[in-house]
């Protein structure tokens, strides 16, 4: 299996070195062209499912994707609590000079050293721990090699209690290009012509508009779906910072770039694949079975500019 993590795209307060509204921050022009970008990246790619913060900017970030993405609003799309960034609580959308007072750090998403009112660091690292855990419970352990009653239980209780924080995604919609602002027409406009450049017409599809066409990449090939699992998950800094450190990076990037994947494999360490259960009696329990790998880290050669 191979969980895909994706930052969401650059927003406003990203642009003012903001610590972000936990819920309400927008995208930007550039945070638009960068959502088309990845959005044509990964419509190269088959995902079995789709998690997505409860957030407006990284709903708003897959929204942009699908005008570049034939079919990412078709797939299985999970919006979930559990992959927000830290809260930071009243501190929340104060500038970073302020914030560097007390953090040692200019990022907008970064993660203050000092305790403040808000979420901990270990609190949000929790949340990346549950999260894993429950993709493993998911989509690594064979449910038919489970034999002790008593193991199970154990598993599927922390896996249901994530499982209810997991609530399908009915309606999100890709904007008319009417509805957007003129600066952001115009990012997508500068996008338009960055590709025409490049020649690199696969198929087109209108954006409910006759006069704007976007240019999108082909659909995965039908044999290349039908391998390992992928799941996408768009999140935040913060976020992934703490996934890094539960696969075992030592060293972090400084910055988790907007719209930079990172990639995880995940698989038994016995087998190499599907779990088939015989960690659940031992005493570490899953944390002696589950091996992550990180492949890839921080990239973003696709939203280059």
């Amino acid at each position: 299996m191979e969980l895909w993590f994706l930052r969401h795209a650059r927003t406003l307060a990203n642009d003012l070195r903001s610590i972000e509204k936990i819920f309400t921050e927008k995208l930007s022009p550039l945070g638009i062209k960068q959502s088309l970008q990845t959005g044509k990246r990964l419509a190269k790619e088959h995902f079995n499912e789709i998690y997505i913060s409860d957030t407006i900017r990284t709903e708003e970030t897959v929204a942009n994707m699908a005008h570049t993405h034939p079919d990412i609003l078709k797939q299985s799309i999970y919006v979930t609590p559990l992959i927000r960034e830290r809260e930071f609580g009243p501190e929340e959308n104060v500038k970073s000079k302020i914030l560097n007072l007390k953090t040692d750090s200019s990022d907008s998403d970064s993660e203050p050293k000092a305790q403040t009112s808000g979420e901990s660091v270990e609190e949000l690292h929790r949340r990346a721990e549950n999260f894993l855990n429950y993709l493993t419970y998911r989509h690594l352990f064979h449910p038919g090699y489970l034999k002790e009653r008593n193991a199970i239980e154990n598993i599927l209780s922390n896996y249901f209690e994530a499982h209810l924080k997991m609530k399908p995604k009915a309606a999100i919609a890709k904007k008319n290009f009417e509805d957007y602002s003129i600066l952001e027409r115009r990012a997508i406009d500068e996008y338009r012509q960055r590709e025409k450049s490049r020649e690199e017409i696969k198929w087109v599809i209108n954006t409910d508009s006759k006069d704007v066409e976007i240019k999108i990449c082909q659909k995965p090939k039908e044999n290349e779906s039908k391998q390992a699992k992928k799941i996408l998950v768009l999140t935040h800094s913060g976020f992934i910072n703490q996934i890094y450190t539960l696969c075992g990076q030592k060293t972090q990037p400084p910055l988790v770039f907007n719209c930079s994947i990172s990639i995880v494999s995940v698989c038994c360490s016995k087998t190499n694949n599907m779990c088939n259960g015989s960690c659940v009696n031992e005493p570490n329990g899953m944390a002696s079975c589950v091996k992550y790998n990180m492949k890839r880290q921080n990239d973003i050669s696709h939203t280059e500019f």
